[in-house]
């Protein structure tokens, strides 16, 4: 797929409610999930975990299986995926 069609894909699925609209942090090109209020809160605290390194070149599946077990109920809270 071209640049323009990803782009297009992805503000249809912004106007069908499918993704969040997550703002640029400012000066960067890393979204602000903070602000986008789009982070997951455990007893009112963030949770915001760091992947190991040897995890960084691991499957989708394998790194989101070693933070879910890093949640203090071993897997992820409702509504969320």
């Amino acid at each position: 797929m071209t640049q323009k069609q990803i782009k297009l894909i992805r503000e249809r699925a912004k106007e069908l409610e499918k993704i969040p609209d997550v703002p640029m942090k400012l000066c960067t090109r890393y979204p602000d999930f903070e602000k986008a209020d789009l982070i997951i809160k455990i007893d009112g605290k963030p949770v915001i975990l760091q992947l190991p390194k040897d995890y960084w070149k691991k499957t989708d599946p394998k790194q989101f299986q070693w933070l879910d077990s890093q949640l203090p109920s071993g897997k992820r809270p409702p509504g969320t995926n």
